[in-house]
């Protein structure tokens, strides 16, 4: 009988001692994952995550966060009782999306098997009008005098017919650009074409606006930007050797850019500084050229700044300077 009492009072807290040990938190959604599948471009989509601590010990959520283009709200409780239940409400913000997006929740607890779990909001984002490819136009790297087009096509996605009305053109440099829009199909389709050519070297930029009788798109807005290269350009035009530590490259490269149908030759280089040696060869068969410029090894610790002139045989352009820098951090 003795022997009976010494086991049951053995075996009691040992029972007890096994399930305070075993006992944790436990989460369960009632969903994960939420398709809110095609909406309106620029509306703010709202759900709220559902779950519930199936375990056996509080619930904590000790951390949420959102990537780009959804923004999460916490639990309104940060310890969940077992049993209990609890919210995440999380909003998907669809502005600036013309496609499929997918966006996810990271949610960080104290559940042993679970640290974290990742929720999946996505939709399918569409305009009442669409531009495309994109709704900006860029022209580079154009010669003088050079005429480039492009062209791209304006998308009705309502049952309703879409009506675009005169183009107006804005900006810094309207009279450089050029357009025209067409019909493709009528009320569905239209392609819009820009033109652009100037005489003179520069960026040049305007912005182009259509209005619409749509409501959710009253008015199509397109950017336009253009660069034009001089007869003969550098890339770069500034140099910077830095010295931090003996691993860092002691010579730097710029390339001397034709963009005329005349050959460019290079007649002479002048440095400035007796601590700089260079090397200037032709880019494979054109008449763009390489110039590599060193910093030789007895070089003093100080900074060192300067010009290295460049001589051409180009009219315009007979001289080039490429500014340079060397020390231990970037100069300007």
């Amino acid at each position: 009988m003795k022997l009976v009492r010494v086991l049951v009072l053995v075996v009691i807290p040992f029972v007890l001692l096994s399930a305070a040990v075993t006992a944790t938190p436990d989460i369960t959604f009632e969903k994960k994952e939420i398709d809110f599948g095609t909406v309106q471009a620029g509306d703010v989509m709202e759900y709220t995550f559902k779950f519930k601590n199936t375990g056996d010990q509080d619930l904590i959520l000790k951390k949420v966060t959102a990537t780009c283009g959804c923004t999460a709200v916490q639990s309104n409780k940060n310890a969940i009782k077992p049993g209990e239940t609890g919210e995440i409400t999380a909003k998907l913000h669809t502005g600036g999306y013309r496609q499929r997006m997918v966006k996810y929740i990271y949610v960080e607890t104290n559940v042993p098997h679970m640290p974290r779990i990742t929720l999946i909001m996505s939709a399918n984002p569409i305009s009442d009008v669409d531009v495309k490819p994109n709704s900006y136009i860029g022209f580079w790297n154009l010669k003088q005098g050079e005429t480039s087009t492009r062209e791209l096509e304006i998308l009705n996605n309502t049952k309703d017919p879409l009506e675009l009305q005169k183009p107006e053109i804005g900006g810094a440099n309207p009279d450089l650009f050029k357009f025209d829009v067409s019909t493709l199909e009528p009320g569905k389709l239209y392609k819009l074409k820009v033109t652009f050519s100037s005489e003179n070297s520069g960026r040049f930029n305007a912005k182009l606006k259509i209005k619409t009788n749509k409501t959710n798109k009253p008015e199509i807005e397109i950017p336009l930007s253009a660069a034009v290269l001089d007869d003969v350009y550098l890339l770069p035009n500034a140099l910077i050797i830095k010295r931090k530590n003996e691993q860092e490259p002691r010579f730097k490269t710029v390339k001397v850019m034709n963009s005329t149908d005349k050959k460019l030759e290079i007649k002479g280089v002048e440095l400035d500084t007796k601590w700089l040696e260079y090397k200037i060869e032709p880019i494979g068969k054109s008449d763009n050229y390489r110039m590599t410029v060193f910093l030789k090894d007895n070089a003093p610790k100080e900074v060192i700044r300067g010009t290295i002139k460049i001589k051409t045989n180009n009219e315009k352009f007979p001289e080039l300077s490429v500014r340079y820098y060397i020390g231990e951090e970037g100069g300007n």
